[in-house]
């Protein structure tokens, strides 16, 4: 994770400015001498938004029966530089919500709730590739600092996306008034101090 590129993108991404957040890093990606990620370039999640929304509910109505009412969800998507044969959401939930000042609370979810089924990410093998391509040749050899900017850029476009994503998919609940909808809803990627709270 480049840090310094995140702290650049995450107030936007706090403020739920997708649009200007991917403006900016597309703009940093088409600028590049190095052209390994512009299959990235122009992606769009938000199409799986209905399908992310049900099946966010389809979670909640197996664990709303608890004796412990659910405060807070959470949306991890999986280590998208690192695993290349599918990108995916795992949930969580959480008897409190531990708000955006600090994140660590996000390791305390509800152990018995965890979910086997897991959301994957579709149509997308064409922005996969160049990460497991750059994964291979960073193993091999140093590379440029150019290609590693172009590689982090992307990094932060493929978060930028899932974030909107999963806000549209917030949206979706509320329009379908589904039973989750009014519950504060967090998407971050694995291993990364930093998460969203959507709408």
């Amino acid at each position: 994770m480049n840090y310094n590129f995140a702290q650049q993108i995450n107030p936007y991404l706090e403020s739920h400015n997708y649009a200007s957040a991917a403006q900016m890093i597309e703009q940093r990606i088409a600028e590049s001498t190095h052209r390994g990620f512009d299959n990235a370039l122009g992606v769009d999640l938000t199409p799986q938004s209905h399908e992310l929304a049900l099946w966010i509910e389809d979670y909640y109505m197996e664990i709303a029966e608890g004796e412990v009412p659910v405060k807070a969800l959470f949306l991890e998507l999986n280590s998208f530089t690192e695993e290349f044969d599918k990108w995916y959401f795992n949930i969580f939930s959480y008897f409190f919500d531990g708000g955006t000042s600090e994140f660590e609370w996000l390791l305390d979810f509800d152990t018995d709730a965890t979910y086997e089924e897991v959301f994957p990410l579709v149509d997308i093998d064409g922005v996969m590739e160049p990460f497991e391509l750059f994964n291979i040749l960073s193993q091999r050899q140093s590379v440029a600092q150019s290609i590693q900017d172009n590689h982090d850029w992307a990094e932060q476009l493929i978060i930028t996306r899932a974030a909107e994503l999963v806000s549209a998919a917030h949206n979706k609940a509320k329009e379908y008034d589904l039973e989750w909808a009014d519950l504060p809803l967090y998407v971050s990627v694995k291993d990364y101090n930093f998460a969203v709270r959507t709408i």
